[in-house]
């Protein structure tokens, strides 16, 4: 009797010396309720293999590192992949465009990429290209992007490299990392995202390099993040890899309304120094109020403790901004105490 076998995860004992075959999955669709399937980034998938899993009907999630060198067209059998709703898949960006373009998936709505190598091609949209053309646009609603490899040239903006992606209308979350190379990322990027996904929740975009204020490349002003807010508000999470300390609103002239905007995880990994003219402790008071008028619901000690120690720009800022929610709380007294704090 076949067990009803729901979830299989392969990893222990597992020899990358060892070459898979095809033969190995083959008694996995014996499987009659096999929902789930995990293996290890060393067992690389080729095109027999996701032959085999293809055909699984009651498959729903699959992670795997796909291996598809030498074939420029992926041949699966008939009706493949009909129930993968999530896909974990490690892969150069080629072998992710061949996987995309062998069928429809007509149930995916979470998908995770690890982009191991850039496109032959050198169009990096090729690959969210080929994944909006054979998804459901309506069903995506979670992706996840590693992007390991460098961009060469870099993207002036993050439009230049994911802007196909704006047409899965019902994204609810998205994060990225970028590995080796900084992409711009300009106010116009920040309102395009907050104009094709008003339901979003949680938006994370990082640059895993740690290298700030480069001369080439944007970073968004307050006034973006204002309207992201403002276009998005069901946001719960934002992570950003800087934020431009000019162009700022101004709150003395009431030019922020309060939006009390239920934004809880905020994460900026590293603010703009301002102009030489302008005086740092006012710029850095004046972000503080607009941000603690648009979003006053912020975890701020989850926030301190996410701060990189050399950032101390976000740092005071993310105090000044505790001060206020402690003088909502607590009146003037304890936030005289929390700006000589800060």
């Amino acid at each position: 009797m076949v067990p009803d076998l729901e979830h299989f995860i392969y990893s222990s004992g597992y020899n990358p010396l060892v070459p898979v075959v095809q033969g190995c999955l083959q008694p996995l669709t014996q499987f009659k309720r096999l929902k789930s399937l995990t293996t290890p980034p060393a067992m690389l998938f080729d095109q027999n293999m996701l032959q085999v899993v293809s055909s699984i009907a009651t498959l729903e999630k699959l992670h795997c590192h796909i291996n598809l060198s030498g074939i420029s067209t992926l041949v699966l059998p008939s009706n493949p992949f009909l129930q993968l709703a999530e896909a974990d898949l490690i892969a150069h960006s080629d072998h992710l465009i061949t996987f995309f373009r062998a069928c429809p998936f007509p149930n995916l709505a979470r998908i995770e990429l690890h982009i191991a190598g850039p496109p032959s091609a050198n169009h990096p949209r090729d690959l969210f290209i080929a994944l909006c053309q054979h998804c459901d646009p309506t069903l995506i609603e979670h992706i996840y992007i590693s992007v390991l490899h460098a961009l060469t040239p870099r993207p002036s903006s993050l439009m230049d490299y994911a802007e196909p992606l704006m047409a899965l209308r019902n994204m609810r979350s998205f994060h990225i990392y970028f590995r080796a190379t900084d992409p711009s990322l300009c106010d116009d990027d920040i309102l395009r995202i907050g104009a094709a996904w008003p339901r979003l929740a949680s938006l994370r975009i990082a640059h895993v390099t740690g290298e700030y204020s480069q001369p080439d490349v944007a970073a968004p002003s307050l006034s973006a993040i204002v309207e992201l807010a403002r276009r998005c508000p069901a946001l719960t999470s934002l992570r950003l890899p800087e934020l431009d300390s000019r162009d700022l609103p101004v709150p003395r002239q009431s030019a922020v309304s309060p939006l009390g905007h239920g934004l809880r995880y905020l994460k900026i990994d590293s603010v703009r120094p301002p102009p030489p003219t302008s005086e740092s402790h006012q710029v850095y008071m004046d972000m503080a109020t607009v941000l603690d008028l648009v979003f006053p619901s912020i975890d701020l000690k989850k926030a301190l403790s996410k701060v990189d120690p050399r950032r101390k720009s976000w740092a005071d800022i993310l105090l000044l901004m505790q001060a206020k929610q402690a003088e909502r709380a607590n009146g003037p007294a304890m936030r005289a105490d929390l700006q000589r704090e800060a």
